[in-house]
């Protein structure tokens, strides 16, 4: 059956990827922009009233990758214009708290909310492009499948033809019409087609396929899915401690349990404050975000509680679950504490990525 795409829009095989390696530049400009301000204590481009933005470096990024992708063909140009556009983008969005506040001010408290946000909304647009995979299809239409083999091989028309980028088009050209004039045509010639496994990868994908083949050898030994359990239930707690925290303090008169769970959360969050001053973080204080964050918590805790009962008869099941209330956490929660304290929140968002990619 034929299944038009909306608008006549035609989904890139090599987008996800693309996409992928926008948001991953993007996300490391950011942390790699914030961080060098902290450690050279913000220095400013410029003299004699003038002050040159990053964001101005990132407007030149973004073009040279509009450019790139508007001058020259080929997914090695697209992947490369990708990278730099991210670079750029990054540069872009982390001056946001200056353009949203009267006074300019680049530490304005919800700013790394907003990028967290912005970012998330990049990641669903990346999760919303990929094809659903099966042992029959590649997932994507006849029209699509047929535009990204003629793509596909408009690329290596110069270039050898990688054993990897020979299967993908088979399984492509599976998907395209069987009656089309072209189909039977580019059968033969990919089956012709001398290949090459000695082909050049970029360091991204070998970087990928290093930690993937680690991850593999990791996930074999027992003790993995044992780690993974107790970490994640550990996360949990203690996202559970810190809304306590917020809430009440030890002279509140509330249930020795949530006590002892504050003054323990407490303790942490002394420390990370500390940092926070050091580090001119801001911390503040919502009653719509912490309603948000309550929220947030105690639909994950219970998502937790479900995992744990379905976890002596059906193990997938009960990671299915928890997975889900990861996905609360990075969605809602981390949202709210990013607002609280940003320092914390930057941990707890590379621990819960950590232990969704393990229950993966």
């Amino acid at each position: 059956m034929r299944c038009h795409q909306p608008f006549g829009l035609l989904r890139n095989q090599d987008g996800p990827l693309q996409t992928e390696l926008f948001l991953v530049s993007a996300i490391f400009t950011v942390l790699a922009i914030r961080g060098y301000l902290w450690l050279t204590d913000y220095p400013k481009i410029g003299g004699s009233g003038l002050h040159i933005a990053h964001m101005l470096w990132g407007g030149v990024g973004m073009m040279v990758a509009i450019l790139l992708n508007c001058s020259f063909i080929g997914r090695r140009v697209q992947r490369f214009s990708a990278w730099v556009g991210g670079i750029g983008f990054g540069c872009f969005i982390d001056e946001l708290g200056k353009f949203i506040t009267e006074d300019n001010n680049y530490f304005f408290e919800p700013t790394v909310m907003l990028i967290y946000l912005v970012f998330m909304g990049i990641y669903f647009w990346y999760t919303s492009i990929q094809p659903q995979f099966n042992l029959d299809s590649t997932g994507y239409t006849e029209e699509e499948a047929i535009a990204n083999v003629l793509d596909l091989l408009r690329t290596h028309v110069s270039e050898s033809l990688p054993i990897q980028t020979r299967h993908v088009l088979l399984g492509l050209l599976q998907d395209c019409d069987r009656h089309h004039p072209l189909t039977k045509a580019l059968v033969e010639y990919v089956n012709c087609r001398p290949a090459d496994e000695m082909v050049w990868q970029n360091l991204y994908i070998r970087s990928k396929q290093l930690l993937h083949r680690t991850y593999k050898r990791l996930a074999a030994h027992k003790w993995f899915a044992l780690t993974i359990t107790a970490v994640f239930i550990f996360q949990a707690l203690v996202q559970v401690c810190v809304f306590v925290t917020i809430l009440c303090h030890h002279d509140c008169g509330v249930h020795f349990f949530f006590k002892g769970a504050a003054t323990i959360s407490h303790t942490a969050d002394n420390v990370t404050r500390g940092w926070a001053d050091h580090l001119r973080l801001p911390r503040t204080r919502s009653a719509l975000i912490n309603i948000v964050q309550g929220f947030s918590v105690t639909l994950s805790a219970v998502l937790v509680m479900i995992g744990v009962a379905s976890l002596p008869t059906d193990r997938v099941r009960a990671y299915h679950w928890w997975q889900s209330a990861m996905r609360v956490q990075l969605y809602m929660t981390q949202v709210c504490v990013l607002y609280h304290n940003q320092l914390y929140a930057s941990g707890g968002i590379v621990v819960s990525l950590v232990i969704v990619c393990g229950l993966r």
